[in-house]
């Protein structure tokens, strides 16, 4: 629940708010929400989102950004609660450099005069928008978030050597942690905060997974291959355009390799994930609930 973050006073330098809302710039693209749509919705959204954003104002450093967005036109929604936000919080408006061709079109709102921007799906590539961003210049009393000193065995039971030898590149500001047999790499500077604000929040993702370290050695995730950490002698297959939309269906795909062993796919310069070489055949480790389908 967004009252969770109240445990992390001072604590992060940008916050994303995409607030619930009555999906008015999804008419476009879903009938359904039409159909659900009411006057009452968008009043009960507007309270609900004021009320995230005073449940997690205090977790946002002075001088941090809080980037807030609805996928609705409703000015209750949007402009009135930026306002809200500017009557009950101290904070400066923000305006962003944005080129003219992108369409996005300018607001502003009606008793702050804070600049905001509206993405009108007949103006622009996507769906309907709403953006805004808020630079927080007070509560600076508040007790800043720390995190304990006495830090975290981190590299204990983590094959360091192993991985930097034929995976990782070797990089000194990378720590790794262990999540069951599941390794992950992050900078140090916000691992120890990792470790502190899991106590506190549901984190959902933090850091690059690199996979599963089995007995025979990592089976490498798909975030390793999206990644930049990747070692430079890693073994590479290179695949044409059909090649390419075949992996990407998670189809078997055939490779002029002799080597048995983990190849990172390879299109035009862009690594799209891994594929083994077993020998007798080839298996796809795209993930499955990614695969196209058409």
């Amino acid at each position: 629940d967004p009252v969770d973050f109240a445990k992390c006073p001072n604590c992060f330098d940008v916050m994303v708010v995409d607030a619930p809302c009555s999906g008015s710039g999804l008419f476009r693209r879903d009938a359904d929400a039409m159909k659900h749509w009411s006057e009452e919705a968008v009043n009960h959204c507007s309270l609900r989102q004021r009320r995230i954003v005073a449940d997690t104002w205090r977790a946002l450093k002075k001088g941090g950004l809080l980037i807030y967005t609805t996928c609705s036109f409703s000015p209750a929604e949007d402009e009135e609660v930026i306002d809200w936000m500017h009557d009950n919080f101290e904070g400066e408006g923000l305006p962003l450099q944005i080129p003219e061709a992108w369409g996005i079109v300018k607001s502003t709102s009606g008793k702050h005069k804070h600049e905001c921007y509206r993405f009108y799906p007949d103006k622009l590539k996507g769906e309907g928008l709403f953006l805004a961003v808020f630079k927080k210049t007070g509560d600076d009393s508040l007790q800043e978030f720390t995190t304990k000193k006495s830090g975290f065995h981190t590299k204990q039971a983590v094959p360091v050597a192993e991985l930097e030898k034929a995976w990782i590149a070797a990089d000194d500001d990378l720590r790794y942690y262990k999540n069951k047999e599941t390794l992950y790499a992050m900078p140090s500077n916000t691992l120890q905060l990792f470790f502190e604000l899991k106590e506190k929040l549901h984190i959902r993702k933090a850091g690059i997974c690199l996979g599963e370290w089995l007995r025979n050695g990592l089976q490498p995730d798909h975030a390793l291959a999206m990644s930049n950490l990747l070692h430079a002698d890693l073994p590479v297959v290179q695949v044409d355009l059909q090649q390419a939309l075949q992996y990407l269906r998670k189809d078997v795909i055939h490779i002029n390799e002799n080597q048995n062993g983990w190849f990172l796919v390879d299109y035009n310069g862009m690594h799209l994930g891994w594929l083994k070489n077993l020998g007798n055949r080839i298996n796809n480790y795209y993930p499955k609930e990614w695969r196209l389908r058409t």
